[in-house]
């Protein structure tokens, strides 16, 4: 059943970085990297991170297919893709099947809850079925939250929830420790501030969209919000930062690369330029662009799958050109950049507490959301 009229938690400040289309669709001249020349070096990130090849999930400083193996998924299974880091990169929890998982540094991945299915597999639900979605970790990473609802109706576009509709708690450290901590969650977007408030915005079924917030167990509806003071009604005062955090949207990689320094520049004559902080004078290299059947310019650097790893140095992008298609992982203080084996995938934790650019607002249609720090809006959007 999915939840209309509300917009998403996260929404990002439409950015035109790039946009992937079918070589059929770009003008019959050459589209890619000019003098596109991979090498081989072996990075190493400030930290470890989580990474997959394929529908291998691994963990370490450096993307090779030789680190030891976290979760591997059946040949015939679907990709690993709902992977969601905790806020200290040390664990992270992930769908696979309608099975919920969590992985830690060492070790295989151990179930944390089974028969769970997602809500983005509508034609997998049918009437009855109880389905999650909107996983988000706690700012301490000891708790994983998600909505959970069931089919109420045959079609997913109906608004309507049943009040069993309830925000549940998974204990890290005890996975069977499954609390409900809210009932009558009819909400999209939540949030936390310290260890006993979540507020999230709420339909009542006349139109409108509240918030409310519930703090130690009680709920109370939000009068006012101004800086990090939240105004209850009773008079309750909740005082704190907002906690919520991201997961991808089709402009994450604006987010990725403008929050470490890389940026796409159009430099004219349909190239586009890609530098990096180390050096905002000299390009690591140039995209020769092209224009798509509707007439726009792209340069062939997906909006989604682009990432940074721990530190900044080392950009992960992924690209459609005629050149290479797949993930080049870009030395950002060198200019080097090299192949990444088929379908590499890196997951981190970006939230409000380590991301400059966070904006939080509680109106209606207003939820928190993350802000890339972009000045080529123009340029690349011709």
């Amino acid at each position: 059943m999915k939840r209309v009229g509300i917009t998403p938690t996260l929404i990002i400040l439409l950015i035109s970085v790039a946009v992937i289309f079918p070589n059929d669709t770009i003008a019959r001249h050459f589209f890619g990297i000019i003098d596109y020349k991979p090498s081989f070096y072996i990075e190493l990130a400030d930290e470890p991170f989580f990474y997959s090849i394929n529908k291998t999930l691994r963990y370490g400083r450096t993307i090779n297919d030789s680190s030891p193996v976290l979760f591997k998924g059946s040949f015939l299974g679907r990709d690993l893709s709902e992977v969601y880091v905790s806020p200290d990169n040390q664990k992270a929890a992930f769908f696979y099947g309608n099975n919920l998982y969590l992985a830690k540094k060492t070790g295989s991945a151990i179930l944390l809850l089974s028969n769970c299915r997602q809500n983005r597999y509508y034609n997998k639900i049918r009437l009855g079925d109880v389905y999650y979605s909107n996983l988000q970790w706690d700012a301490e990473s000891k708790f994983v939250y998600m909505i959970k609802d069931k089919m109420h109706v045959p079609t997913p576009h109906s608004c309507w929830h049943a009040p069993e509709v309830v925000l549940v708690r998974i204990d890290i450290d005890s996975p069977t420790n499954i609390a409900e901590v809210i009932n009558n969650f009819n909400s999209l977007n939540y949030f936390f501030v310290g260890n006993n408030t979540i507020c999230f915005n709420f339909a009542p079924g006349n139109g409108d969209v509240i918030w409310k917030c519930s703090q130690n167990g009680i709920v109370k509806e939000v009068i006012n919000f101004e800086g990090n003071k939240i105004f209850l009604q009773g008079g309750t005062v909740i005082e704190g930062l907002p906690f919520v955090s991201y997961f991808g949207n089709i402009y994450e990689s604006a987010i990725w690369l403008s929050n470490y320094g890389f940026s796409l520049k159009y430099s004219g004559n349909d190239v586009t330029d890609f530098f990096s902080k180390y050096d905002s004078n000299k390009p690591i290299f140039r995209i020769q662009g092209g224009h798509n059947i509707k007439g726009h310019y792209v340069n062939g650097i997906s909006q989604e799958g682009c990432k940074v790893l721990p530190g900044g140095r080392y950009a992960l992008l992924d690209v459609d050109h005629d050149n290479f298609k797949g993930q080049l992982l870009v030395d950002g203080l060198t200019g080097k950049y090299r192949k990444l084996p088929a379908k590499t995938k890196v997951y981190l934790n970006l939230n409000s507490l380590n991301y400059e650019h966070f904006k939080f607002d509680m109106g209606p249609g207003h939820p928190p959301k993350f802000v890339p720090a972009y000045d080529d809006i123009n340029h690349l959007n011709k």
